[in-house]
């Protein structure tokens, strides 16, 4: 009688422990994906697995997107190694809400382990032109670029986020990795007038000392007097953290001879000279404009179309 007491408890015991790790909140968010291997993180809160593809509705080779998308892909194939919950911390640490509802956006968890999640992913690795066999998950996707590994993803995902952003909804630009820009079309969306003098201006929306910067760049006079002349000026900002804007400005510090311990943002280049750091943008930009503008040979006409 007594040992078949002891087995009843036991079992009793075992299905209660059972129920508390089932029902357990973060069990439930980590569990893997039986169906699809996809879900998608709404603006505030996590929410339920989907049907749905996101690679085919993320725009990723259509016109602008409505909203910024970003895609973590990850190994979910055993239940106590789980880069998902580690991805969801970092989210809260790196990515908080306040700034996610900086702009519209999607965020999808994908398990590539997953028929559903291994398509998706395959099909975002070949619009991007990636090898394979190149890549570890966990991955982050993030404006046509990619991230990898945790660290490497915590370190970069509130620029991510926020450099794409700004190029839809500030910029009305979306770098599009299938269209690949090389030498001449480098530039081939920027372009500039010969009326008309061009001020480029490279930075990063989380650099300090660009965030110094910028306060002079946007009190730019619209029109400056040279040489007795109304010239209109046109201010051409680069975020060196967008796309393939990090080639761009190579090719300018190529261009100007910018010696290795200079090529850093903000710098902002004229058609002959440039200035780099915040304390020359500060004190010399807004006095020296007109004057700039006249130093050495136009290396800006070399560099930029002009406009039609």
């Amino acid at each position: 009688m007594g040992r078949r007491m002891f087995v009843i408890l036991l079992t009793l015991l075992l299905v209660f422990v059972r129920g508390i790790c089932e029902g357990s909140p973060s069990r439930q968010k980590t569990a893997p994906e039986e169906n699809t291997g996809t879900r998608v993180i709404e603006p505030v809160t996590v929410a339920s697995r989907t049907d749905r593809d996101p690679y085919t509705e993320s725009r990723l080779n259509a016109d602008l997107p409505d909203k910024v998308e970003l895609f973590f892909f990850y190994i979910q194939d055993c239940e106590i190694c789980d880069e998902l919950e580690s991805f969801y911390e970092l989210l809260s640490s790196k990515l908080p809400n306040e700034v996610r509802d900086t702009y519209p956006h999607m965020i999808y968890t994908i398990n590539i382990v997953t028929t559903n999640g291994r398509q998706v992913y395959e099909r975002v690795t070949d619009a991007m032109d990636l090898n394979r066999l190149t890549l570890s998950p966990p991955l982050l996707v993030a404006g046509g670029r990619i991230f990898q590994g945790l660290e490497t993803i915590s370190n970069n995902i509130n620029e991510a986020f926020l450099t794409a952003g700004e190029d839809i909804f500030l910029n009305k630009r979306f770098y599009n990795p299938a269209l690949r820009k090389t030498g001449n079309d480098l530039f081939a969306d920027y372009s500039i007038n010969s009326d008309h003098l061009t001020l480029v201006y490279f930075y990063r929306i989380v650099c300090p000392y660009c965030e110094m910067a910028n306060p002079v760049i946007d009190d730019l006079p619209k029109t400056l007097v040279i040489n007795g002349r109304d010239v209109p000026l046109d201010v051409i900002r680069i975020n060196t953290r967008s796309g393939n804007n990090s080639e761009r400005i190579i090719a300018f510090f190529e261009k100007y001879q910018v010696p290795d311990e200079h090529r850093t943002v903000p710098i902002v280049f004229f058609p002959g000279v440039y200035l780099r750091g915040q304390e020359d943008i500060l004190r010399d930009l807004p006095s020296r404009l007109p004057g700039l503008a006249a130093e050495g040979e136009n290396l800006l006409a070399e560099l930029l179309p002009h406009a039609n």
